[in-house]
């Protein structure tokens, strides 16, 4: 319709941060019966003899039928696009504001685009500066993380401890300044403090070595002069994270009676 605006909704369910992050991967596969099924309780449109209908013949019903079943999947649709207060277009609005980006553009696009727009306006507004190619790292093989494996028995009577440092990574990028334009940057390059510490380098050549892969012989060092942009974005993330927590917590203590359900699911989502 002319002046109206498309939004995709398979594109929207179909996004990692909302199959996995908002739904607990409620649903497997994108189909809307599965989809509809996961979240709704509710199927597609089955004929008179109540068998499911799949697209493909679809147009062996009567034209009556054929009207039921299509206008069941619009339903489906809308419903999907409703479900819980509009849960998951209010997030996908929340990513938009996040990376300032035209609502419509940031439910067709993922995070690559959301992170290249982000920092792209970051530049603009020289809260970021981008390397010229010439002092760019240039491509080649990484080790990979340290990994320590579990050793497989059985265990009776003994503690078994289980460490998952995945939610410390936002942490150490801002504590250490880690982003794509402060390692190795133009300015700091002579600055010894801007070293990483030598067994950090030896770490990195020890799993380069252990893949075969060649070492680094110059060390990395890391921007001392300015913040980077990752960072700043984590910062601001974690600061709403927890101000977001503060409410889910606020709501959680109120009595079963007073307390809104969306709101407990967007305040967890966000």
């Amino acid at each position: 319709m002319y002046g109206k605006k498309h939004i995709d909704l398979h594109k929207i369910y179909s996004k990692e941060i909302i199959q996995k992050g908002v739904f607990n991967d409620k649903y497997r596969t994108l189909h809307l019966e599965k989809v509809s099924q996961a979240l709704l309780g509710i199927g597609k449109y089955s004929d008179s003899e109540n068998n499911a209908i799949s697209g493909d013949r679809s147009h062996l019903l009567s034209v009556e039928e054929q009207i039921n079943y299509v206008g069941r999947d619009s339903e489906l649709t809308m419903m999907l696009a409703c479900y819980n207060d509009c849960l998951v277009l209010r997030i996908m609005e929340f990513i938009a504001m996040y990376s300032e980006m035209d609502y419509v553009v940031s439910c067709h696009t993922g995070v690559t685009k959301w992170y290249t727009n982000i920092y792209n306006k970051m530049t603009e507004r020289d809260e970021c500066t981008l390397q010229s190619s010439e002092h760019k790292i240039p491509k080649q093989e990484y080790g990979g993380g340290n990994r320590i494996e579990p050793v497989r028995g059985f265990y009776k009577n003994e503690a078994i401890d289980e460490l998952d440092v995945k939610g410390m990574y936002p942490t150490i990028a801002i504590k250490n300044n880690i982003s794509f334009e402060t390692v190795n940057c133009r300015c700091c390059k002579d600055n010894p403090s801007a070293r990483i510490p030598a067994e950090v380098m030896n770490e990195i050549n020890t799993r380069l070595q252990e893949k075969a892969f060649p070492i680094r012989i110059e060390d990395y060092w890391i921007c001392k002069l300015r913040a980077g942009a990752f960072p700043k974005i984590l910062t601001k993330l974690l600061i709403d994270r927890e101000k977001y927590q503060s409410l889910l917590k606020q709501e959680l203590a109120k009595s079963e009676q007073q307390q809104a359900q969306e709101l407990i699911t967007y305040y967890g989502s966000t």
